[in-house]
């Protein structure tokens, strides 16, 4: 007589190793974790962004450097195709130092990508699908006022933006939606654990944006929010990177199309947008809304 599979929602994942995973995995088994879960690590996994973001920053800062004495490489702008690449760097390094983290506080590292244990193509390719276009309506709206035709460095940064910015989302996805949810989720029992992990990773991330505007770190609070919802929801980060990787490749489309650079990055906090930042909200929301009305769909099937 062969023995029937546990339920996912009260032993933990093991990630890629378990034999035990169902088809449809139960998203309340997201973010727990296994492993040893004491107060402490949680405290060490924010710690350890903090230096892995610090490193990153130096290294972008070296990379930067290397446009002072050819200055022609920037084209002329605070953001141009050096600084670019390196503060995307600075951010890809939160790849390998996330999986890192995890493996040391957690005894693993894939299993903060999802319930299995690995990037889920297949449900990232399905979400694609309406999270690409509806993006390109919402952010490519902006252009509607007009297209500069671009310029040499304008097309390299156009490049650039396309090969590197994705894995930078991901990068941020996998510290914050992926390792700090989980290790700040493990602070209260189970219901409460995830609403702390929930409020406690998007208050880091708007923090790790060293915003001063209310209405920019709402935004930024919001923006963490909602996609840890939807890890939690789906199973893992892959809609979450999927969504803040088009975001933030279609913004800085939209600033190059529309105004010839992506300078204005720079100088946020300089500018206040006001109530305008409740339209992001909205969305923002209404995607996590959209992950909660499938997942309950295909749990209750």
């Amino acid at each position: 007589m062969t023995s029937p599979l546990k339920d996912p929602t009260s032993e933990p994942i093991l990630g890629a190793a378990t034999t035990a995973v169902p088809p449809t995995p139960d998203p309340r088994s997201y973010p727990y974790i296994c492993g040893p879960t004491q107060w402490w690590r949680g405290l060490l996994a924010i710690g350890g962004v903090v230096v892995v973001m610090a490193i990153g920053q130096v290294i972008g800062l070296l990379i930067g450097l290397l446009a002072i004495p050819y200055p022609q490489l920037n084209g002329g702008l605070v953001l141009g195709p050096i600084v670019l690449i390196g503060m995307n760097v600075a951010l890809m390094l939160l790849i390998p130092g996330s999986l890192l983290l995890s493996k040391l506080l957690y005894g693993s590292a894939t299993d903060l990508l999802s319930v299995l244990g690995r990037i889920r193509w297949g449900l990232m390719a399905k979400a694609a699908v309406i999270v690409v276009p509806v993006w390109a309506l919402f952010i490519g709206s902006a252009l509607l006022s007009g297209i500069q035709p671009p310029s040499p460095v304008v097309w390299v940064l156009i490049i650039i933006c396309i090969l590197t910015t994705p894995l930078q989302a991901a990068g941020e996805e996998m510290a914050f939606r992926g390792l700090l949810f989980r290790a700040t989720a493990t602070w209260a029992p189970r219901g409460f654990g995830l609403v702390i992990g929930m409020v406690v990773s998007s208050a880091l991330f708007a923090t790790a944006h060293f915003v001063a505007n209310p209405w920019m770190a709402s935004y930024y609070f919001i923006f963490g929010l909602s996609l840890t919802i939807i890890a939690w929801r789906l199973g893992g980060l892959e809609v979450p990177i999927l969504i803040h990787a088009v975001h933030n490749t279609f913004s800085f489309l939209v600033g190059l199309l529309g105004v010839g650079s992506i300078d204005a990055l720079a100088a946020r906090n300089d500018v206040d947008p006001g109530p305008a930042m409740l339209i992001y909200d909205v969305v923002l929301l209404g995607a996590a809304g959209v992950a909660w009305l499938v997942s309950r769909r295909k749990t209750s099937a």
